[in-house]
């Protein structure tokens, strides 16, 4: 997802470069893309001369809390078969919670 963000980024700046009379809303519809996604890459490389991603932006991953998470693997690995919404209920997480725990564990 990362290297398709740079591409589309890339080819902004190549189209923005290539034609200077054409506005964001051409490149955009060019690239069938928002016209404000064209003006904020064009305004971030005119700022930081650079096309890549600000260094610690985006979503955070993991797990909010790992001692949850650590409740949570082991209730699967003392009973297997119980089911997700149980294991909510008893860490007082949500089912989504429990169930993207268990898909990285897949140990479980």
């Amino acid at each position: 997802m990362v290297f398709k963000q740079y591409a589309l980024r890339k080819r902004i700046l190549h189209i923005y470069t290539a034609d200077s009379t054409a506005s964001y809303r051409t490149i955009a519809r060019r690239l069938g893309i928002g016209k404000s996604t064209v003006a904020n890459v064009i305004n971030n490389f005119i700022r930081r001369l650079s096309i890549e991603r600000k260094p610690g932006t985006g979503r955070k991953t993991g797990p909010v809390c790992k001692k949850t998470e650590a409740k949570v693997v082991a209730i699967f690995k003392k009973s297997p078969n119980i089911s997700v919404r149980d294991v909510a209920k008893k860490v007082g997480k949500s089912s989504s919670f429990v169930q993207k725990v268990k898909k990285r564990e897949e140990n479980i």
